[in-house]
């Protein structure tokens, strides 16, 4: 993937939103309609826009929410057109110019167009979530010493709970979540 590594700055790059499969001349209205443009090589397109690079690790979670938001809304806009195989990059992905775009989309073409097949008609969903009592959540659901001495070592810091340190226990108390339910399925419960 194209790596972000720069802080935010005026200059404007292609922002990629996600990579389809053409739906053929009708592609740049879609396109226009939704208010992005695309990088075409052979039946593949990079969706993106111009906008300014952004780093998004430094901005504040609500700036960060609308950033997602917006992002999600273009895939779901592709999606609602009829693009029926959509691979969404992640949220930040920048590059340079057209020309950096249809060099990678030229290199990994079979590997793009082999994907848009094996994803079309498919759907992801992904859910976070945080809670507004985390101690009482996690006093529910901990029970590992991985997550009692994760949750006390949070618990030192004045400022309380980050929301790295809520993904991280959120991670691994959905790994024992998951633990827990493929040993209770093989038990037959």
């Amino acid at each position: 993937p194209i790596e972000l590594k720069r802080k935010t700055m005026s200059v404007k790059e292609k922002y990629i939103f996600a990579v389809v499969a053409s739906q053929g001349e009708t592609d740049d209205s879609i396109l226009k309609e939704i208010g992005v443009e695309a990088v075409a090589f052979n039946n593949i397109l990079a969706i993106v826009k111009d906008e300014a690079v952004l780093d998004y690790t430094q901005l504040p979670n609500d700036q960060l929410a609308t950033h997602l938001l917006s992002h999600q809304q273009v895939i779901e806009k592709l999606m609602a057109k009829g693009y029926s195989a959509v691979l969404p990059m992640k949220l930040g992905e920048y590059a340079p110019n057209a020309d950096a775009i249809l060099a990678l989309l030229e290199k990994s073409h079979a590997f793009l167009e082999n994907l848009l097949a094996k994803v079309s008609g498919k759907i992801e969903m992904n859910v976070v979530a945080t809670w507004s009592d985390f101690n009482t959540v996690l006093m529910q659901v901990a029970g590992s010493d991985e997550i009692t001495a994760l949750k006390e070592e949070i618990a030192q810091k004045p400022e309380g709970p980050s929301l790295e340190d809520q993904l991280k226990v959120g991670v691994m108390v959905k790994k024992g979540i998951d633990e827990s339910r493929l040993l209770s399925m093989g038990k037959g419960e």
